[in-house]
């Protein structure tokens, strides 16, 4: 993997700072400084605040759909200043630079593979905020990166980067009990149940705060004339839906949607 090349000058941002400051153009301008050829794509601003795990899955749910080389920022970061170390991982043909509190870890779990670096603050700035490591350490190792530059030029090897206490799925002989992990802005709840967990097995009945669906659908339509659909979203994960309207809403008088349980029969 030393030799890789990159493909393109690609580089796609994710953060929680909302695009109501200046945080998320201050990025921008500094990759640019760098490199004024760089292609910014912004995946979202609106992590919720200091939820690292929000993060990580939408990083791991976005992260295939772009080009070999693609260079993504990553920055959900409330211990940014302190002793947490500052990150470059190449897993697979991408790169991913980021806070070493988990963020990465759900890409990283993915696969068998991948190079970490700490990076080399000293080769940067010598006027880095302590408040604002994306502007000041992580835009333009981004931007170095789309130059090909190699993270071996840019940081140390590192080798126990922190992991995310991921919820596993539980298996027993007639069913699987899984949890909801995170709502999108349609009110869809995703949980941690995985297609490939599922290939196989006639799943009977669906189990939630209190409801019940038969079997899994094809698509949110077979639910119009349903409380809730289950079916498998677009990152291959179990998701509870509403046709034209939003699960979340609908259980949230019910149950803490975060603590939901879903239980599959087999």
């Amino acid at each position: 993997m030393n030799g890789y090349l990159i493909k393109t000058h690609l580089i796609c941002l994710l953060s929680d700072f909302s695009f109501k400051d200046y945080f998320v153009a201050a990025m921008k301008g500094s990759i640019y400084r760098e490199n004024p050829s760089a292609m910014i794509v912004d995946i979202t601003h609106d992590i919720p605040k200091y939820n690292i795990l929000k993060g990580a899955l939408v990083l791991r749910n976005v992260y295939r759909s772009f080009p070999d080389g693609t260079i993504f920022v990553a920055v959900v970061d409330p211990g940014v200043g302190s002793s947490r170390q500052p990150l470059i991982m190449r897993a697979g043909n991408h790169f991913f630079v980021g806070p070493d509190n988990g963020l990465l870890s759900l890409v990283l779990l993915e696969h068998s593979r991948a190079d970490l670096f700490s990076i080399d603050i000293a080769a940067l700035s010598p006027t880095i905020s302590s408040t604002f490591h994306g502007r000041d350490i992580f835009a333009p190792i981004a931007a170095k990166l789309s130059m090909g530059i190699m993270p071996e030029s840019l940081g140390s090897p590192f080798s126990d980067p922190v992991k995310l206490s991921f919820p596993r799925p539980k298996l027993y002989k007639n069913s699987i009990l899984g949890k909801a992990l995170c709502c999108d802005s349609f009110g869809n709840i995703q949980t941690n149940i995985s297609a490939r967990l599922l290939e196989g097995k006639n799943i009977k009945r669906v189990l939630f705060g209190g409801y019940c669906a038969f079997g899994i659908s094809s698509c949110y339509e077979d639910g119009k004339d349903l409380d809730f659909t289950v079916l498998i979203d677009s990152s291959g994960f179990l998701e509870i839906a509403s046709y034209k309207g939003s699960a979340a809403a609908k259980l949230e008088n019910i149950c803490d949607v975060d603590d939901l349980e879903i239980i599959l029969e087999v």
